[in-house]
């Protein structure tokens, strides 16, 4: 440890090396390598192994959170807040205590200490809460570790077939750049003026237009020697409504919006469009008339639409996602211990699987940081394991599967780590480590065939059907939306009369195989994984327009979402 003392000093005293660190960057790493070098040296309980590798998270946040209904302020906050999250693991690279459960042994907890750290330089209540926090995951591994340790000489087994932990490059990557936030007062001002838009519609139930503004540093240190500090910055605009249709039955739509942080006193005011469109959309759909067919067949999606798709299509299908799922081993009986590590010796000799179009190219570019003159949101430099992600990782090639998105957790598809266990952020600031991609790249060949029109009519037409479905994310200049327009495109006539549909699932265990035809523009869409404040922002590059088969309409009320019939008792408030 004497080593990483030594780069530690260097980076906290020499201008040079860590340029823009202030007196609260020193007091938060030096608290962190402390604690780091004292637990790796004496941390032990009697009758158990030491740790062979601890590693801090810390942020140091700080979020702007404005909300507005109407033309009213319902919120205005300026938080700062410390979170942590830390690993400590007991064994080695080969074999440790991660990926085993032991059913009869449970975390140990403390109980005395919180997740949120002190806000202020305070050395000593950094390391306290770092000490206890320490104590008790170790307290768990050293007790898994020595169960494990247990099984596998039960069973006469020495290696595993894929390693517990990966061995990644140290790295030292330093970048004190933090982001100001903006006037507050300037914030309540634009966010008012945009909640307004709702003002006069009272079918509108209470939409609320929420900014939320977040930046701060993450600090990352490990007994490996990897120092890592880097920015973390997100503006994000979002206006959740829910509409009372003339049926009395509620909608809810959301509209979402990444300006740039640096030039949010502009930007904002240029989302007035938007949000307009948006407005009229929904009161626009209230007047159309509900598809009333059953349809089996070709659709066409354009804009946001597609990034949808293929978003939902690619990360949650299990053991068909883009994104890795490691297998843990469970303590049972030695012939059942057996038969888990024989499936994973089989998972490892298999190929990828073939989860969509053999046309089908999909790429991660996680550093890419600007599209067309666009900003890309979902970019980062390094993750929350201190990993620099490589620029391009190839996912899926040929509609092949021939590698997932990891960590440092190895997964047949992914032994090593791509660098993709990101940090978000949720409710109250505290962080945590997520498995998603940053930016993906979606392409087909399929762009080099016909046009898709073509293609959605000579499908509709060879299934017997005299008109098809297109499903069109809003003409939006800036953000996005969950709101569609879906039009039916009538073949004998050549018209296309918008429609609406109860509810639209475009979501299946092999969406991906009905791909037909791909438009040869790409357009990028940043958008948010989860939930409001508390989402993680990423980017998709993909056709502005696909054709997909297949797709299975059914009009009965049952298969809707996000509606509820509602019968007040009183008519609206100034109605």
């Amino acid at each position: 440890m004497l080593k990483l003392y030594t780069v530690l000093t260097l980076l906290l005293t020499s201008g040079i090396i860590a340029y823009g660190q202030s007196d609260t960057d020193q007091v938060i790493m030096r608290a962190m390598q402390d604690e780091i070098e004292r637990n790796m040296a004496d941390l032990q309980l009697e009758d158990y192994e030491k740790p062979f590798y601890v590693s801090y998270l810390l942020s140091d946040l700080k979020k702007l959170t404005i909300q507005a209904t109407l033309g009213g302020l319902m919120k205005s906050s300026l938080d700062s807040t410390r979170s942590w999250t830390n690993r400590v693991m007991v064994g080695n690279y080969a074999i440790n205590d991660e990926k085993y459960e032991d059913p009869g042994i449970n975390f140990e907890s403390s109980g005395n200490y919180f997740n949120e750290l002190p806000i202020d330089n305070n050395y000593d209540g950094i390391r306290r809460v770092l000490w206890l926090a320490t104590n008790d995951v170790y307290k768990s591994a050293a007790k898994l570790y020595a169960s494990k340790r247990e099984l596998l000489d039960l069973i006469e087994v020495d290696s595993l077939p894929l390693p517990d932990f990966s061995k990644e490059p140290v790295i030292n990557h330093l970048n004190f750049d933090r982001l100001q936030l903006p006037d507050q007062q300037q914030m309540e001002a634009q966010v008012l003026d945009l909640s307004q838009v709702f003002s006069g519609k009272p079918n509108f139930i209470q939409p609320m237009v929420s900014l939320h503004v977040l930046g701060g540093l993450v600090y990352f240190a490990s007994s490996e020697e990897t120092i890592a500090v880097f920015p973390v910055q997100m503006c994000l605009l979002s206006v959740n409504t829910q509409y009372l249709s003339q049926n009395n039955e509620f909608t809810n739509q959301s509209y979402y919006a990444f300006p740039k942080p640096e030039d949010l006193a502009s930007e904002l005011p240029a989302l007035k469009e938007d949000l307009i469109t948006f407005r009229d959309a929904i009161i626009a759909q209230d007047e159309l008339e509900t598809y009333e067919d059953l349809y089996f067949g070709p659709v066409m999606l354009k804009g946001s639409v597609v990034a949808d798709f293929f978003t939902n299509n690619l990360l949650n299908r299990g053991s068909r996602s883009i994104l890795a799922s490691p297998t843990s081993l469970v303590k049972q009986e030695t012939q059942q211990v057996k038969e888990q590590l024989e499936k994973l010796e089989k998972e490892l000799t298999k190929p990828g699987p073939v989860v969509a179009h053999r046309s089908l190219q999909v790429r991660a570019l996680p550093t890419l940081s600007g599209y067309k003159g666009m900003s890309v949101a979902g970019s980062f430099q390094v993750d929350a394991e201190g990993t620099i992600p490589p620029d391009t990782v190839t996912l899926i090639e040929n509609g092949k599967i021939v590698e997932q998105l990891n960590g440092r957790t190895p997964a047949p598809l992914a032994p090593k780590s791509n660098g993709h266990m990101r940090l978000q952020i949720g409710y109250g600031l505290n962080i945590y480590k997520s498995l998603a991609p940053g930016v993906l790249e979606i392409q087909s060949d399929l762009s080099t065939a016909k046009d898709t029109y073509s293609v959605l009519k000579e499908t509709a037409e060879n299934n017997g059907l005299n008109h098809a479905l297109s499903i069109s994310a809003l003409p939006l200049a800036h953000g996005y939306s969950t709101m569609v327009a879906v039009s039916k495109l009538d073949f004998d006539t050549e018209t296309r009369t918008p429609v609406r549909l109860t509810a639209i699932n475009l979501n299946s265990s092999n969406a991906l195989m009905k791909l037909l035809a791909t438009s040869p523009n790409q357009q990028l869409t940043n958008k948010l994984l989860g939930m409001g404040g508390s989402g993680l922002p990423i980017s998709i590059i993909a056709p502005e327009e696909i054709v997909i088969d297949g797709f299975d309409y059914d009009n009965s009320p049952q298969q809707g979402y996000g509606n509820r019939n509602y019968s007040p008792s009183l008519p609206l408030p100034n109605k």
